[in-house]
């Protein structure tokens, strides 16, 4: 036996009492153990380089029979100093002969402990990777959004299969290679059989957004831990069901100095939710963001689906979908979420009202088209004296939004009052009232004394309203501002901000139920995987919709061939989604499976067009041989009572 090994032993049995031997732990014991190395390789287009290092042990031990007293102890021999075990309470921490032994007491059927090591490197990187820019000296994106890099990577050992996966990634076109590497799907890249040696590989993406930079993730997974690791439960030794080292390299922050994309905004700062409510009457409706800014995380519905409706929404022009879940019985649901700031890269020069489009700019310089329009008097004689002072003969519109928005800040610091909800100022009240130095009403105030600014100076303004999440959701409304090349930009005389949505904003998802807010650090895996059972009932229902239509489609397949290529586009989206529940792309299977349900409402539409055409036209034809037989009838008794009459002629005419 190995010295280490043995070391190991003596130190597990001079740490359990005889108590402990003694202890019933019979059952289904499961232990699972995941090494996990993160390396994080920071760098930017200036020729800075840093990293950083992680290296934590995960435990989780569950299937004891007995609920009773149990304690689990770990022994190994790391070449790291242990930092932290989690948790710290019944835990305790000896080091022995250079060893260390952890050991946990709990009551019940099962614990979990991480393991964390000081930041030190002694591990050899099996797989160092960096990236370059592509035949150029600078990372740079095409006015599509295109962007061409490669990796390098230098494998100290023969590596099995490794992943390249990134959210800053809508779509990879191609990847070149002399490694065996393949595009999985969306934005991840699959690479088996690395030999030794260095190897690159050259990517053609489309970004999601543009952001200033994007991170790329290559993850490797390995059979193996990293140091040699002993497990006793009650003095029990207990071998792994699940031993295996998970190494990710993050890159961050890799920063472009070109950059000209259709799109001037990028996502950053993802702070997670935890939405909780009670659905009623068997069912809810969940408005899901279709350009991920706000992204579900997990989904747990406490009862069986039934049925799912799916329709496309444009709510302030932002596409969605809306999602009604028919549901067995009420149901406790929660719904996680990943919002992100939302930040525009605003460029005076980019901007000219000139190009705005004539239907907008007349619009939304006409307070009557605003929901509130009756509140917000740009004609009135102080806004457009207000107006004229700050903003003067300015012709841009970004320059003059601004100067209008500092302005107005810094006059209602400090004159927002709660009690002034609902009381219906007009926008010409609310300034006189701040240059009194009076309280000037709340956000659904400043949004409208802004609006009037705005649009008093020609700028197309609009008031929307969404929900800010703390310590609870609550309404909040602000302004945007349409600039050509930009779309719509929001300002928030508020809370301060231009030209940013934060990421304590809902603008897209709405829940119609009333729901408790909670910020989470980490989300938690078992309702993760409540979330995965959820999402393949949404895809068991769709797949019986398509059942049925496909049974009918066979019967007489020449009627129904218009129809086919709706129905091949929805087996392809919903192919897709498991293998995005499997990378743990949860929000990118709800969108998958959306597009593929309207697909599959297009060719059932479509089908009952045929349907009510084929019968109408068959209902016709009908008629017309009806009516032809009846002519015919018709002409067949007229040409009898002719010959009849013909005959009674011929008759008389002989008997004369």
């Amino acid at each position: 036996m190995p010295k280490k090994s043995v070391i190991l032993l003596i130190l597990l049995l001079l740490t359990i009492s005889p108590n402990a031997l003694k202890a019933n732990s019979s059952g289904n014991v499961k232990l699972e153990i995941e090494d996990r190395l993160e390396y994080s390789c920071n760098w930017n287009a200036h020729g800075n380089y840093w990293e950083g290092y992680q290296h934590f042990t995960n435990f989780d031990l569950y299937g004891i029979s007995d609920s009773g007293s149990h304690n689990f102890t770990i022994a190994f021999n790391a070449p790291e100093e242990l930092r932290i075990v989690t948790p710290s309470e019944d835990t305790t921490n000896r080091t022995v002969d250079g060893g260390s032994v952890v050991t946990r007491f709990f009551t019940g059927t099962g614990t979990s402990l991480i393991l964390g090591f000081k930041t030190a490197k002694p591990y050899l990187d099996p797989l160092n990777f960096s990236l370059i820019p592509s035949d150029t000296d600078l990372y740079s994106i095409d006015e599509e959004g295109r962007l061409f890099f490669s990796i390098l990577v230098n494998a100290t050992e023969p590596i099995d299969e490794f992943e390249i996966r990134s959210d800053s990634i809508r779509r990879i076109n191609s990847v070149n290679s002399n490694l065996d590497a393949k595009v999985v799907w969306g934005g991840v890249v699959q690479v088996r059989n690395t030999p030794v040696g260095r190897h690159r590989l050259d990517l053609d993406v489309q970004l999601e957004a543009y952001q200033n930079s994007f991170s790329v993730d290559l993850i490797i997974s390995k059979n193996e831990a990293t140091y040699p690791i002993k497990c006793l439960l009650d003095g029990k030794e207990v071998s792994p069901d699940y031993l295996g080292t998970s190494i990710t390299y993050e890159s961050k922050r890799i920063e472009y100095l070109v950059g000209i994309v259709p799109w001037v905004y990028g996502y950053e700062n993802p702070r997670t939710y935890l939405l909780s409510f009670n659905s009623t009457n068997r069912s809810f409706v969940l408005q899901v963001d279709t350009n991920s800014r706000e992204k579900i995380d997990f989904l747990d519905v406490s009862s069986d689906l039934r049925g799912i409706e799916v329709k496309e929404t444009t709510p302030y022009d932002n596409p969605c979908y809306e999602l009604t879940f028919q549901l067995a019985t009420d149901a406790e649901s929660n719904i996680c979420l990943t919002v992100y700031d939302k930040v525009w890269f605003l460029r005076p020069t980019a901007v000219s009202l000139g190009n705005v489009p004539e239907s907008i700019l007349k619009e939304y310089t006409n307070p009557a088209n605003s929901y509130d329009g009756e509140y917000i008097d740009k004609d009135n004689s102080l806004v457009k004296a207000w107006c004229e002072q700050v903003a003067g003969n300015e012709t841009n519109p970004l320059d003059a939004a601004g100067a209008l928005f500092q302005n107005l800040t810094k006059t209602l610091s400090n004159k927002y009052d709660i009690t002034d909800t609902g009381k219906p100022w007009k926008s010409s009240d609310i300034l006189l009232r701040a240059s009194r130095n009076e309280s000037a009403g709340v956000c659904a105030h400043f949004s409208r004394a802004f609006a009037a600014l705005s649009m008093a100076h020609n700028i197309p303004t609009r008031c929307v309203t969404g929900t800010v999440l703390g310590n609870n959701a609550t309404s909040h409304e602000w302004n945007e501002i349409y600039l050509y090349g930009y779309g719509w930009v929001p300002v928030d005389v508020t809370w301060g901000l231009f030209g940013i949505l934060p990421n304590t904003r809902l603008f897209c998802t709405t829940i119609n139920e009333n729901y408790s807010v909670m910020a989470l650090e980490n989300s938690n895996i078992s309702i993760r995987n409540k979330t995965k059972d959820f999402i393949l009932q949404i895809i068991s229902v769709c797949n019986s919709q398509y059942d049925n239509f496909n049974n009918l489609i066979h019967t007489v397949p020449i009627l129904f061939s218009p129809c086919q290529p709706y129905f091949d586009e929805y087996i392809e989206r919903i192919g897709t989604s498991p293998t995005m529940l499997e990378s743990g792309y949860y929000h990118e299977a709800v969108i998958e499976i959306s597009k593929a349900y309207l697909s599959l409402k297009k060719g059932e539409e479509l089908l009952s067009q045929i349907l009510i055409v084929t019968i109408a036209v068959a209902g016709v034809t009908i008629f017309i041989v009806y009516r032809k037989r009846r002519s015919i009838k018709e002409l067949l008794a007229t040409s009898l009572r002719k010959t009849r009459v013909l005959e009674q002629e011929v008759c008389a005419f002989e008997d004369a």
